[in-house]
């Protein structure tokens, strides 16, 4: 009797023993089941990105690291076939002979992507404007286009305008966006729009003839988009008030800076003192224009003792100078 019982028991110990063995065994083989979609963040493609891989972690952290090949483009999808993902982990030295893998016939692999909003390369492109546009005046963005904004992939997006150049702010302006992630430079996106800057410019209030002076009474200013007018629209009273037009000019006329120009200190005929000198010695006679001008400007001038003429350059109203 104490023979069988020791029998039975002897049994029932190699039974629990080859069970334990044998679910340990199970508990410890390498299981994967690969995913029939899938996505991944970067370039590279990982069978722990599409992939359940249950097993001991030493063996399934070597598993889940074998690259399956290269990812597609931010928002794009790449195919990858059972057949050769299964290729790819049986060349392993490290693959297990008791592994088990399931996997559909074809593996979708999308790249997770971003993209940057309108709104957000609006918002630079105006504070670029902004930074720069003369005398910080008044001004509004029109027409604002972005051209090459692609997906991109996920990550800290930080955007940048570089450009040094010193050209006006005005009219159709284009710049290069750089589009970093991560601190990494991603790609180059192109600006534009048109800057419309509005500025108070003087207009004429009534028919002006060649040779007349311009008084306060003569113009009035209007506030104007810039952009829609020539460069050298005057907006500057200094460069309008007791200045002399070139040509006539209509009511309600925009004034340019090439309409004007100073009114001469000197006119036709008038007396004035030619001066000479040198370092040591200094001549001075009387002599009559023969032409008008403002400081600085070459005239002919008739000496009256000689009587010869002279090219002078006007020091003011009462003098010129010849070379010695």
């Amino acid at each position: 009797m104490k023979k069988g019982i020791r029998i039975v028991v002897a049994a029932v110990f190699i039974f629990l023993i080859s069970y334990g063995l044998s679910t340990a065994g199970e508990d410890t083989a390498l299981s994967i089941v690969v995913k029939s979609k899938a996505s991944v963040r970067g370039n590279k493609i990982y069978l722990k990105d599409i992939a359940q891989i249950k097993g001991e972690r030493n063996i399934t952290q070597k598993i889940g690291s074998v690259c399956l090949g290269s990812s597609s483009r931010p928002g794009n999808t790449r195919s990858l076939t059972g057949e050769r993902i299964l290729t790819i982990l049986r060349s392993k030295r490290f693959w297990p002979v008791n592994a088990t893998i399931t996997s559909p016939e074809t593996v979708e692999v999308a790249r997770i992507s971003q993209i940057v909003s309108k709104k957000r390369y609006n918002d630079l492109f105006y504070r670029y404007v902004a930074d720069r546009i003369e005398d910080n005046a008044d001004f509004s963005i029109s027409n604002f286009k972005v051209t090459g904004n692609r997906p991109i992939p996920a990550g800290a997006v930080t955007l940048k305008i570089v450009d040094n150049s010193d050209r006006k702010m005005l009219g159709y302006m284009s710049v290069t966006a750089f589009v970093y992630i991560d601190n990494k430079s991603e790609q180059r996106v192109m600006l534009s729009g048109w800057v419309n800057s509005y500025k108070k410019v003087f207009c004429t209030v009534r028919t002006l003839k060649r040779n007349e002076v311009v008084t306060e009474n003569d113009v009035k200013l209007v506030r104007k988009d810039m952009s829609k007018l020539p460069l050298n629209i005057v907006s500057d009273a200094k460069a309008v008030m007791g200045k002399r037009l070139k040509r006539y000019v209509r009511s309600g006329e925009y004034l340019r800076g090439d309409m004007l120009e100073d009114v001469p200190v000197v006119n036709k005929g008038d007396q004035v003192l030619i001066m000479a000198e040198s370092a040591a010695l200094r001549v001075t006679v009387i002599g009559t224009t023969l032409e008008e001008g403002r400081p600085g400007d070459m005239i002919k001038v008739k000496n009256s003792v000689s009587k010869k003429i002279v090219s002078a350059r006007v020091i003011d109203a009462s003098t010129v100078k010849v070379q010695f």
